[in-house]
This record gives C-alpha cells, structure tokens and sequence, in this order.
C-alpha cells in the first residue's frame, strides 16, 4: 500500500454555505505494510442528545438502487443511540423539489461518508439543492437531532465518467454532530486481509419505515476499486457502510452503492480513495470553527475542481 503507486484523480468541491469555516490538524493515520487506518472514536456519554420527532414524508429513491434479492435475511437494528450502530446516518437529499433518501456512516467529528449518487446525479450533471442527515434515526425519532451538509467531496471518475469504482462520497456537516454519535475507523487493507472477516451492511431501506436494518456475510468477490457480496440490500441503502469489528469496533472498508438479483455491490476503500478522499479532506476540516454570521458571505453553490 504505498501512497506513490495510484494515480491521484481530481476532487470535486460543491459548496452549500460558505457561512462555515474549518481548520486543519496534520494528518495522522496508521500506515503499516498492507494496511491504512483512520482511528475510530466513541462516542461522548456527556453529550446531550438532541431528539426531535420527525414528520413523516414521501421519499423517493435513486436509480443507482436495485432490487432486494429474493431472500431477506436482514434484521432490525432498534438500538440506533448505542455505539457502534449510532454512526448510521440516513441522507435526504433534495433533487428538482423532490427528496431522496440513503444512507452514509459518520467517519470524524462533522464528516459523513456515503456514496457519489446520493449527492450527484451522473446523468443530469447536477448536485443534490439540499443535503441532510440523521444520526441513529429510528421511525420518526432523531435521537441526536439532524444536520445539514455545507460541503461535498466527489471524485471527477463519477461525475465526468459515471465510474462505479469511484461512486463515493464525503460530506462535510454544519455541526460537530459526530462527538455525540462517535465514528467508524477507515480501513484500507490488501485482498488477503479482507478476506479474513465476513463484513456487515447497515443502513435504511425504503420499505423499511426509516428503520436501521443490517446483514453480516462474506465477501464474494474483490476487484481493485469494488466489492461484490452476497448480503441482502433495498433502495435507501445506498451510501450504507461495508464494515467489519474489531474488538467491537466499527471500521469501513467501502460503501455499498449497488443491488440485483444477482450480486450486490459497492466501493472499496483503495489507497487513492483513502489518502486523496477521505484522509486528506477530514484532516483540512478537522476542527470546525466559528459560523461567519455575515450574509453576504453564504456561498452561491460555487463548484470546484482540486487536483
């Protein structure tokens, strides 16, 4: 896993607000032979949960999204406010007046990780108008409040080029929500360590009433950028994390994006995804400060492309 052997493709930047700022702490990962880790974090029993009751709405869901299999194997995770299962996020994303539901895990303090689609549409060449997520949502219950979204991270392989490998996304939060809900670690692992362990999938399928549902199984198939397993899956789970515990630990090793009747699949975490994506941007926006209280400073949607 040597970070000068991939070749780095550009990020793409959409700015919500620019009424949030954010500063750096060096970045500081574990890099040892076949293995990149970002570090996990509980969550704070001093923090005061923020529940709202949430009204019920219509959802709809992406065209990335697939049938379940013809088994359902899931089961109901009912306790959303325990760690680790209170990473889980449902994502609802605003398209053309319509909202969108799917999944993601927090991953640091105010970061959010799910998949490309959730936020950017490959057809229309268009970014989500709204982007909000719900730790640990159970029904109509938001144990820790909600949060908007104010920046998103893409790579150009998904909106240029539709590349599933690359259908991966990190979402920057409005609010440090994650001290609340503590965060999955980030595993980047060669094949033969992958292998090891059966991965989980937990997430918010549509039919499901807003509810955390999970499978555990093993993995099917690895390519260089995806994962291909035999672990059930409905629309709304898109953006939902692939990942293993250790020591009861959460740690990611991709986003599950795809589902049929034949195999599901999603994104593995690979060197580039980890160092260029993930890595790199938790770290410029480590810390975040202030709110700038003055209007003209809100952001007009401004997209940017990063090397």
């Amino acid at each position: 896993l040597n970070p000068g052997l991939f070749m780095a493709f550009p990020i793409i930047t959409k700015d919500y607000s620019g009424a949030f700022s954010y500063s750096e702490r060096p970045s500081a990962y574990v890099n040892q032979p076949g293995k990149l880790v970002l570090p996990p974090r509980l969550q704070s029993k001093s923090c005061l949960q923020k529940v709202q009751k949430l009204n019920k709405e219509s959802l709809n869901f992406f065209e990335e999204e697939r049938v379940l299999k013809t088994r359902d194997r899931r089961y109901r995770i009912e306790t959303t406010t325990q760690y680790p299962q209170s990473v889980n996020v449902q994502i609802s994303a605003r398209f053309s007046g319509l909202t969108y539901s799917g999944s993601g895990a927090m991953v640091g303090p105010h970061h959010v990780l799910t998949c490309a689609h959730n936020v950017f549409c490959k057809d229309k060449k268009n970014w989500a108008e709204k982007i909000v997520v719900c730790p640990g949502r159970n029904n109509l219950s938001a144990p820790f409040g909600q949060a908007e979204v104010t920046r998103a991270h893409i790579f150009s392989k998904w909106s240029d080029e539709a590349d599933s490998g690359y259908d991966i996304a990190l979402l920057i939060l409005n609010e440090s929500i994650g001290k609340c809900t503590g965060w999955a670690g980030i595993l980047c692992l060669e094949n033969q360590g992958l292998l090891k362990k059966p991965v989980k999938i937990t997430g918010y399928p549509g039919e499901k009433d807003e509810q955390l549902w999970g499978m555990k199984n093993n993995i099917k198939l690895l390519g260089s950028e995806t994962i291909e397993y035999d672990i059930d899956t409905s629309p709304g789970q898109s953006g939902s994390p692939i990942w293993i515990e250790n020591m009861g630990m959460p740690y990611i090793i991709g986003v599950h994006t795809l589902g049929s009747c034949n195999v599901n699949s999603g994104v593995r975490i690979s060197n580039e995804k980890f160092i260029n994506l993930i890595a790199k941007k938790i770290f410029e926006t480590y810390k975040l400060d202030k709110s700038i209280p003055a209007p003209t400073l809100l952001s007009r949607g401004l997209v940017t492309r990063q090397a």
